[in-house]
Formats: structure tokens, sequence, C-alpha cells
């Protein structure tokens, strides 16, 4: 077989694989053994608790049967009765927990189950004890065959029981504390045992013998003896040192110390001076505390047992998901070789097609038998790539080379057709001021209007081209904000007063410093953006304008948002990723109805991009379109003092609707507030009169929309001053209305028509003013609108020197021309102008 890169792809993906998957495999059956084995411990911990019970109420009935041997009385057979049926108990619940062990199965026969045996064993050493209480009950002398042979014999053999069991193996945290475990059942034991054999001795009030004195001894040295302190945690160990020094414990084996010292001297003098009954007390209280100590070792196991649980379970979880993720990757691994094995075939064949087209010669040689299973097919796969980039390269500097020639043609056409173009519109208006029939003034405007568009687009597209050859450059001049926009705002409110729609204009009042930018196309971007919303807003509909200051951190510098919305058609999610680009509309059915070319979006995108900003926008269909983007602009100083609350002595009222709602309005109250103007809202004309009796109000701010041609007559009749505020439309109607208005307001409302109304206002001279400027308006219009002047015009075309000619000639101009800068220049030697 042929090793080849097909072959090596597979082993090198099937290796990793394999052995990640023996990895995963090794750890799921650790990690599930390992969490068998916590369960398992679990549970043996739980049938410890059983076990404790048993361990302290089965040595507790030997003593009690100890002492009956020695001296039995009633008392002490009573208290055995009732010992005898706890130790039953507790046999009984241990036995019970120890047979439903999870674990236990019969699964490889039950002749060889290690547990049923412990389980048979058990009951038989139980027995053991049931047949010694019968001796006890029978006062039998044979002591040992009680005390030992049956009842410690039991004892010890469930204590073994723990010390044998590997369940408590599993993780040396687990091993050092059962061996503390472990420590402290023996020494319960022991103490146990010393605590019944002396017993029976001081019941029998015997001297010892010297073998029961040997005996009594190993027995004390075994109770004292305790292994803690190689416990590994050390919050448990420190809680068993706690208890063991505690002043309970201290007095605890004082007090035996004292009792076996008081024993031991009555008992070698043959005189029982200490009672069975007070050192069984004593000895219980020690055995007690050995108790407490066992059960903080079990909670400590059962605790670290539930960590192991969950640490085991969690990489047992791992460990199956990513032997489950490795199987996958295996099939998919597969896939994909097999994936790629097709796509190399097709890669050569792909090779093969390309260098045949290929201009290169020894690119088609090459191809011909070219094999990507082998190095030297790749070596060659190499070469054709390396003439193909090559060959693309040329391919895109000629590209790029056309499309910059492209760029010159349109930007040198579009000059050049603007050109006479201009002659075209200028002389149109020129001939509109001539002597013309009903049908001519009609084919004028048709040419006029053409001529307007058609200027427009080529305008647009030596912009698009200017922007495309980077020719372009970023003005930074300084400018009035609110002059400017304002300003490009108000040239559409006489269109959007045709088709009934709602123009506003609000522009942050707290912007009245000049700022530095290129004032120019930041208004062509507005100018468009209002072209647009007028263009696709229905009759009736609503165009907002909003510039407002925006948070910046930066001193002496200033962060405005500017903001164009509509109620207008809008657009759908699918059209706004490509309605910035050139020649693009939303829709190819908009050019037909609306015209345009596409073009504007894509200049204003660009404009704003130069600009250091970002045109976005939001819309869905039949709820309007809002454009916007975010501009710097260096902030300058100026002398000029701020308006802000300096108009507080004047009080307003403002006529709102309850059922319509105009944002200009809010826009207005925006203003007022700013300017300090006290103001109030009414609906109605009894709502103002009510008002009018409780404060005087200077000036009523009437929407000519709110209200009809009665209550407005009754509204300028009141004591406040009216200023209307209406669309240009509606200005032949409200002359003839022929009313005493104090202003008249056009939409679209801004700052500066507010201003100069509150500023206009004065209560005291107001009359006298109107007078006075009254006459200053007459004064003006007397004067003629003409010039006596000398200029020098230098223009190249001659229908521009016509049409410029006969504009100043208009004006009353004397005009001289000269067909280049160099005549320019000696008409200037030999002659003096006004103009040039």
């Amino acid at each position: 077989m042929h090793f080849g890169i097909k072959n090596r792809l597979r082993l090198i993906s099937l290796i990793p694989i394999v052995i990640l998957l023996l990895l995963a495999s090794y750890h799921v059956y650790n990690s599930y053994t390992s969490y068998q084995n916590a369960e398992t411990l679990q549970h043996k911990l739980q049938q410890s608790r059983y076990l404790d019970a048993l361990l302290i109420n089965l040595p507790k009935e030997r003593g009690i049967s100890a002492m009956y041997l020695g001296h039995a009385t009633k008392e002490i057979f009573h208290k055995l009765q009732i010992q005898r049926k706890l130790v039953d108990q507790s046999f009984e619940a241990y036995m019970r927990y120890t047979k439903e062990e999870p674990a236990h199965t019969h699964a490889e026969g039950q002749t060889t189950c290690e547990h049923c045996d412990a389980i048979e064993q058990g009951s038989e050493l139980f027995k053991t004890v049931q047949n010694a209480r019968q001796l006890v009950d029978a006062k039998t002398d044979d002591f040992n065959a009680v005390f030992y042979d049956a009842y410690s014999r039991t004892v010890e053999h469930y204590i073994d029981l723990i010390g044998t069991d590997p369940s408590f193996h599993i993780d040396e945290e687990i091993t050092s504390l059962s061996s503390a475990y472990y420590s402290f059942l023996q020494a319960t034991e022991y103490s146990a045992q010393e605590r019944g054999f002396i017993a029976y001795l001081l019941s029998k009030a015997q001297p010892l013998s010297h073998k029961e004195l040997n005996k009594w001894f190993h027995l004390i040295d075994k109770t004292d003896t305790l292994a803690y302190k190689s416990l590994i945690n050390p919050s448990v160990k420190d809680e068993i040192v706690a208890l063991l020094a505690s002043n309970q414990a201290t007095e605890s084996f004082d007090h035996v110390t004292a009792e076996r010292l008081k024993i031991l001297r009555s008992l070698q003098e043959g005189m029982a001076t200490v009672e069975p009954r007070i050192w069984f007390t004593t000895l219980t209280k020690k055995i007690n505390l050995f108790d407490k100590a066992e059960s903080i070792l079990l909670q400590a196991m059962e605790k670290r047992t539930e960590a192991i649980k969950d640490q085991e379970l969690q990489v047992l979880i791992i460990a199956v998901t990513i032997w489950i993720i490795t199987f996958l990757i295996a099939i998919v691994g597969y896939l994909v070789s097999r994936g790629v094995t097709r796509s190399i075939k097709t890669l050569e064949s792909v090779f093969k097609r390309v260098a045949q087209d290929s201009v290169d010669e020894e690119s088609k040689l090459i191809a011909q038998d070219i094999n990507l299973d082998t190095a030297k097919g790749t070596e060659q796969a190499y070469i054709i790539l390396e003439s193909i980039i090559e060959q693309t390269r040329r391919d895109k500097a000629y590209a790029v080379d056309a499309s910059e020639a492209k760029s010159m043609f349109l930007a040198n056409m579009s000059h050049e057709i603007r050109t006479p173009l201009n002659g075209i519109v200028g002389f149109t208006e020129l001939l509109k001021d001539t002597e013309l029939q009903e049908e001519q003034k009609e084919f004028i405007d048709i040419i006029e209007k053409s001529s307007e568009n058609l200027l427009e687009i080529i305008n647009n597209v030596l912009d698009l081209s200017k922007i495309e050859s980077n020719k372009l450059e970023i003005e930074e001049i300084a400018f009035d904000l609110t002059d400017e926009f304002e300003s490009a705002v108000e040239v559409y409110g006489v269109r959007a007063s045709e088709k009934h729609i709602n123009l506003s204009c609000f522009i942050d009042p707290t912007l009245e410093r000049p700022i530095k930018g290129d004032t120019t196309k930041i208004k062509e971007v507005i100018i468009n953006l209002l072209s647009n919303a007028i263009k696709f807003t229905n009759n009736d509909g609503d165009i907002h304008v909003d510039i407002r200051r925006e948070p910046c951190d930066t001193p002496n510098r200033v962060k405005i948002r500017f903001e164009v919305s509509d109620s207008g058609i809008g657009i759908g999610p699918e059209q706004k990723a490509k309605i910035f680009d050139a020649f693009s509309q939303a829709d190819t059915s908009i050019t037909r109805k609306y015209g345009g070319t596409g073009l504007g979006l894509t200049i204003s995108s660009r404009f704003i991009e130069l600009m250091g900003g970002q045109l976005d926008l939001e819309s869905s269909p039949e709820y309007g379109t809002s454009f916007f983007f975010t501009l710097e602009f260096e902030e300058l100083e100026t002398l000029e003092k701020s308006v802000l609350g300096v108009y507080t002595n004047i009080n307003v009222a403002i006529l709102e609707s309850d059922t319509a709602e105009k944002p200009q309005h809010k826009y207005l109250k925006e203003y007022l507030r700013h300017y300090g103007v006290n103001f109030q809202r009414f609906s109605s004309l009894e709502e103002l009169q009510s008002l009018q009796t409780q404060i005087r109000y200077d000036l009523l701010f009437i929407d000519f929309d709110f209200t009809s041609q009665e209550e407005l007559e009754q509204y300028v009749n009141s004591p406040a001053e009216v200023v209307l505020i209406t669309k240009s439309l509606y200005m032949k109607t409200i002359d003839a209305m022929d009313l005493n208005l104090f202003k008249i307001i056009y939409e679209p409302i801004n700052g500066t028509k507010i201003k100069n109304i509150i500023q206009s206002y004065d209560v005291e001279e107001f009359t006298s003013k109107k007078d006075i400027k009254e006459a200053q308006r007459k004064d003006t219009q007397s004067r003629a609108t003409k010039f006596n002047a000398d200029v020098l015009v230098a223009e190249d075309n001659v229908i521009n020197q016509k049409l410029i000619q006969k504009t100043l000639e208009d004006l009353g101009l004397t005009v001289s021309l000269a067909n280049n800068g160099l005549e320019a220049l000696n008409q200037r030697k030999t002659a003096d102008f006004d103009i040039i």
C-alpha cells in the first residue's frame, strides 16, 4: 500500500483519538470504582452508627451482669432486665440494616458470600450471649465463661469487623480517621471490661489476687492508650484534643484515678469501701467521653466520604463526557478524513483546470501529472499556486489603475457637464422673467425642474467620485451650530407645509459656543436626510430634527448627536444592509415612485465616516425611520453671555390638545425652560380664563392646528399677547383674518425664533417698539435694491459670462469681462473695480 498523504492523514487523526479514548475509558472505570467504594463506605459508616449503639449497650449489660454475679439483688436484676431489652433492640436494628446493604448480592453464589458469613457469625456469637444470660440468671460461679467467653468475645468480634474492613481505607484521610476511630473503640471496650471486672470484685468484697491485680493493670494500660495524634485532618484533631482536655474530661479522668487508688487500698485490705454502683457510674462517664470522640470521628468520615462521592461523581461525569465526545470525534474524524480525501481529488482536478486556463505553458505541463497524495505532487501544486497568485496580483493592479482612471474620468466629466448645465439653469431663470405665454411658462418650468434634477445628480456623482479617488478634504472652520442648522431645516419648511407635515427642529440650547468642523458637509448630510424624509413621508406625517449634546470627558471638546426621524414608509431588516450602497435604494420600486439616484445616503455615510463618525438608522416598515450619527468637535470660547435662566420675569401659557400631540411642543417647553420662562399648559379657553384669575400671563402660544377662527379671535382679545404657531400654507388665510397678533411663528419652531420673541417682548414699551420697528421696516423697503458699483468678472466659459453679466446688470452693477486670469490681472492694473 502506498503510504501517501491521505493514509498519513488517517493515521495522524486516528492515533490521538485512540489514545484519548483509552485514557477516557480508564478514568471512567477508575471513577466509577471509586464512587462505588465511597457509596459502600457511606453504608458502612451508617452501619457503624447502629454498631456503636450495640457496643455501648452490650458492655453495659456485661458490667451489670458481673455486678449481679458478685452480689445478687433484686434491684440489680431489675436493671439487668431493662438493659437486656436495650441490647436486643440494638442488635435487631444493627442486623436489619446490615442485611439491607446495597452492595450485598449473590452474583458469585450464596455459599461463598462473605457478607452472609459475617451475618451468620454475628448471630451465632449473640446466641452465646443469650446462653450466658441463662448462666447469669442461675448465678453461675464460672465468671470467665460469662464475662470473657460470651460477652467480651462478641464485643471484640464486632470491633474487629471495623478494624479489618477494607472499605475504611479508600483515602488517606479516611484511613487516618478510621484508625483513630478503631483506637477509641478498643479503649472504650477495655474501659468497659475494667468497669465490669472491678464491679464484680467490689460486689464480692474479696481481696485481689496477684493474677487479678495484673489483669487490672493490663486493662488500665490499654484504656489509657489512644492513637489520635496522627490524624491528618487538623480541625478534627483539634476537636478531639479539645474534648479530651475539657474540664469535664479532666474531672472524669481524675475521678477514675482517685477511685482506682481507693479500690486498690480497700481490696488489698479485704474491705470494699467503694460502692460498685459509684465505680460503675464513674467509668460510664469516661466511656461516654470516648463515645463522643467516636461520634466526632464518624461524622468526619461521613463528611469526607460525601466529598469523595461528589468529587468522583464529577470526575465520572467529565470522563463519560470526554469518552462520548472522543467517540463522536472518532466518527467525525472518519467522515472528515473521507471528505478530505474527496477534497484532495477535487482539488487535483481544479488545479488541472486552472493550469489549463493559465497563460503560463510551464504550469500547463506541470498540471498534467499532478498528484496531491505525494510530496512531489504537493510541490507542483505550490508552483502552480505561485503562478496564479502572481497573475492575480497583476490583474488586481490593472483593476486598481482602471478604477482610478474611471473615478478621474467621472470627476472630470461631471465637472464639464455641470458647466454648460449651469448656463441652462441660469438662462432658464432669466427667461422666466420675460413675457411668456402660459404654455411657454409651463415648458420653462419643466426645463427648470429637469435641469435642477440633473444638476443634483451630477453633483452627487461628482461628490462620490471625489470620495472614491480620495480627493475629498474635511475642513476645520469655526461656525455657529444654531445659525447653520436652523437655516438648513428652515429651507424645508415650505415643502413640509405643502404636505401638511409637522416639521420640528430642536438644537440643544446649551450648545451656545462656536465649534470647529466642516459645516458644509454636515449641512449637506442633514439636508439630504431631510429631503429623503419629506420625500418618503405621507401627508399629515411627522419629521423631527434633533441635535443634542452628549457626555464628553475631553476638555474643550463637545460630542454632538444628530438625528433626523420621520413617520414615513420605513424599511425592513433586509434592506438596511444595502441602503448605504451606491446607486441602490431599499426597493427598486422606490426609484420609479419617488425618483433619485440612490447616491445621497452613500455620500452622507462617507462624509460622516471621514469626520470620525458613523451614520446609522433604526427603522421598521410603516413606522418610519430614524437616521442618526455622533461627531466630536473642538468647542471655542466666546464673549457672548449665556441666556440660561435670563427671562424668569415672563409668564407663558401654551395651548395643547388632549387628543393630539406634536413633538415641537415638547421642544418649545425645553427652550422656554432653558431661557428661564415660566410656562403653563392649557387645553381650552375656559381653562385659560381660570388660570388667568390666578396669574397674569404675558404671552400665549397658540397652535393653529389646535384652534378654530372663533377661538383664535377670543384668544387675541385676552389680556396676554398671542404668538401664533402655524404652517406657511396658511399664511394667506391668517392675513385675511386681520388679527392683532404679537408674532407669527411659521414651522419649524426653533430656538432662535423663540428667543427673538421673548427678547422683543416688553410690557411697558411694546407699543412704541412696534411703531419704531414698523417705520424701520417701511424705510428699508422703500430703498431700491440697486447698487452702484464696478464689477470685474473672470470666467473662461462664454455661456457663464453672459449669465453672470445679465444677472449682475439686473442688480444695477457695471460689468467688465475677462476670459482668463491674465486678462483680469491686466484690467485690474489699468482700471479700478469695487468687486472682482
